[in-house]
């Protein structure tokens, strides 16, 4: 997996992370959570926090809110460096920027989708002509609030903290042609070819989780209730996620990819991360760039899910379900409610991960 002398470094950093870590994450920017904290307690500022009272949290850094969601943003130090924000707000992300993770406020949404019917037409909330059997039945959750990361973790997140990139698609087989224009590689690009089980130590020595599917959910459908958070149309995905398109098709896409001819996103293979517009939670290819791995195990939706964060693993079920879809999937994956699942030893060049952290309040 890594070498002796990776893992040796990989340990020594985080004891000395360990050590400084409520010094660089909260002494140091002591006036920056001040103000976060009245910030996200004052429904005037942020109604969407609904005065939730919280505190500092270890680790992590205030870096403002998102201008367009309203939402507060946060640096994760032990991760990488504070990203900067561009003259329009937006976060300029490099090799060297860590996680940056959003505080999803706390809420009641309804999970899955149902196949339309007479007393629910297509338009109406969750209803999908696709929906498959394990999407059903429509149920409503309830989510505390939680963080969750505005990007999928990148190939240079993992390499810093785990000592090795994993993934298929970086320099060694990269090919000119798989972009619109040219551009090369980077370790900006997600990280792939790690199995839930690498994803669940990874995280675990970081202090952080994979979401639950109903977070998953919650936060990629961002306040909608359509087939895709961009709307029921294939064609409102366009600019907003990288999926198998005309695109893929022009460069020899193989021919179990169900290319859409009729959206183009200028990448054959995945994107460097945030290329796509946001969701109205701010977070950046919840639909398409790669499949991201959930805390469950693929559980029907007829059995309860835990109060706070819905998670759903029940006895002899492995947890290994997958959410999203990918570079390669058509219209019919990219589905908010569809749920994949595979052994969660499996690694593919098709799967990665979107890091979650619990909030820590009063």
């Amino acid at each position: 997996m890594y070498g002796e002398n990776s893992l040796h470094a990989c340990v020594t950093d985080r004891l000395r992370f360990a050590e400084t870590v409520e010094e660089e994450s909260i002494t140091n920017h002591q006036d920056a959570w001040d103000h976060a904290i009245r910030s996200i307690a004052d429904e005037s500022l942020c109604p969407a926090y609904n005065g939730l009272v919280t505190e500092e949290q270890i680790g992590l850094v205030p870096i403002g809110r998102d201008s367009r969601s309203g939402l507060w943003e946060f640096a994760h130090l032990q991760t990488g460096e504070i990203p900067e924000r561009g003259s329009d707000g937006t976060l300029i992300i490099t090799e060297e920027t860590g996680l940056v993770f959003v505080l999803i406020p706390a809420g009641t949404f309804h999970m899955g989708a149902a196949k339309p019917n007479s007393e629910h037409p297509i338009g109406s909330p969750n209803a999908d002509p696709q929906a498959q059997s394990d999407e059903s039945p429509v149920h409503p959750v309830t989510l505390g609030a939680f963080f969750l990361s505005k990007y999928e973790m990148t190939q240079a997140q993992w390499r810093r903290f785990m000592g090795h990139n994993p993934s298929y698609f970086c320099q060694k087989v990269w090919s000119a042609g798989w972009t619109g224009d040219g551009s090369p590689p980077s370790f900006v690009h997600p990280v792939e070819q790690v199995s839930w089980y690498d994803c669940d130590l990874a995280l675990g020595r970081l202090g952080l989780l994979l979401p639950t599917e109903a977070q998953w959910e919650y936060a990629a459908r961002a306040g909608t209730t359509t087939v895709r958070w961009t709307g029921n149309e294939i064609a409102s995905l366009q600019g907003a996620a990288n999926l198998a398109d005309g695109f893929a098709k022009s460069r020899g896409a193989p021919p179990d990819w169900k290319c859409e001819p009729s959206l183009e996103d200028g990448y054959m293979v995945h994107a460097p991360v945030g290329r796509f517009r946001p969701n109205a939670f701010g977070l950046h290819d919840m639909i398409g760039n790669v499949w991201e791995w959930c805390r469950d195990g693929h559980v029907l939706y007829d059995q309860p899910g835990a109060a706070g964060d819905g998670f759903r693993l029940l006895p002899g079920v492995q947890p290994s379900v997958y959410r999203g879809a990918a570079f390669d999937s058509g219209g019919e994956a990219a589905r908010v409610a569809r749920r994949h699942y595979v052994t969660p030893e499996s690694r593919t060049f098709v799967i990665g991960l979107r890091p979650s952290r619990r909030l820590t309040t009063e």
